[in-house]
């Protein structure tokens, strides 16, 4: 009799502690994996379907003067870009838009297939001076 007094606090936890664990073995389920989306569909890229400012694309002859910003991974900016191209991945663009330029500089992005969207991203959180470049680093490349 004192040997089930002394184990009843034991019990009790144990019989608790497997109660609880069931709880959380029910309501744990597994998620799918979510499948990858692409950078235009990124949230903090996103611009209202009626925002269509005028046409953005630049050619590689105008370059002159702008600020340009290449939108590629870090690592395929350091193998070789335009000389002077500050590196803004894209998947980064809309937290590090105080890095760019004062208003009244001409922004040029390029480098990846989205740089339109970029450039339209930019010009909707209220950069008027933005562009994209057409044909992108092998236009600039074809035109040295």
């Amino acid at each position: 009799m004192l040997k089930n007094l002394l184990n009843l606090p034991f019990k009790v936890t144990g019989r608790l502690a497997r109660a609880v664990q069931r709880r959380e073995d029910a309501a744990h389920v597994e998620r799918p994996a979510v499948p990858e989306r692409p950078l235009s569909g990124v949230p903090g890229l996103d611009v209202p379907a009626d925002f269509a400012p005028d046409d953005l694309a630049i050619t590689a002859d105008a370059l002159a003067g702008a600020t340009l910003v290449d939108l590629r991974d870090v690592e395929v900016h350091a193998a070789g870009t335009i000389p002077g191209a500050m590196s803004m991945p894209l998947a980064e663009l809309g937290i590090r838009l105080a890095e760019l330029p004062p208003a009244g500089t001409r922004v040029v992005v390029f480098g990846t297939s989205d740089a339109e969207t970029a450039a339209r991203f930019l010009r909707y959180r209220g950069i008027e001076e933005v562009w994209y470049l057409t044909g992108g680093l092998e236009a600039w490349e074809a035109m040295r």
